[in-house]
């Protein structure tokens, strides 16, 4: 498998398929979404990458692709190639792109393989929660889901991650 730009981090704390993360500050491009499977979002987000997007430029596709749970549905999320913070992001011409941007900060995450359904989630989801609870840390952002794997990898063969922006817990 080739070997794809990711966000840059750091692991501050490794415990089973726990981490706690310092990630350095990165931008994605994001679309609405209704459902899991991303198929409305991804084709739009891939144009964009494609060279749909002002000044027509191609950028690279990075990993992972994230899902950012919110209530009235979620996001899909390609993360922006570095060199293309440095040298300015393509505006997008599809207006229901936008542009994000995710400054230094602290992450739980739990991986878990498989596919992505809603009670996967859930159960990832409540580790997580525990695994916070013991490691006193608050979460104090949405929760993300990051997909590493093609749709056409196995399913017991995928990278899949819950991320949530944690503070430390003062005593």
């Amino acid at each position: 498998m080739a070997r794809y730009e990711s966000p840059t981090y750091a692991i501050i704390r490794q415990d089973g398929p726990f981490e706690l993360r310092r990630y350095e500050t990165f931008a994605t491009s994001a679309v609405d979404t209704k459902d899991f499977s991303g198929r409305d979002g991804f084709g739009t987000l891939f144009s964009y990458i494609g060279g749909k997007n002002q000044p027509a430029i191609k950028m690279s596709m990075t990993v992972p692709v994230i899902n950012t749970m919110k209530e009235d549905g979620l996001s899909m999320e390609f993360v922006v190639p570095k060199t293309h913070l440095e040298q300015g992001v393509p505006e997008p011409l599809d207006a229901r792109i936008r542009l994000q941007d995710y400054h230094e900060h602290l992450a739980a995450v739990v991986r878990f393989s498989g596919s992505v359904r809603p009670e996967r989630i859930e159960a990832a989801l409540e580790q997580l929660k525990q695994w916070l609870v013991r490691q006193k840390l608050t979460a104090v952002g949405p929760v993300r889901i990051a997909r590493y794997n093609s749709p056409f990898s196995l399913p017991m063969l995928r990278r899949n991650e819950l991320w949530v922006e944690v503070v430390l817990q003062e005593d």
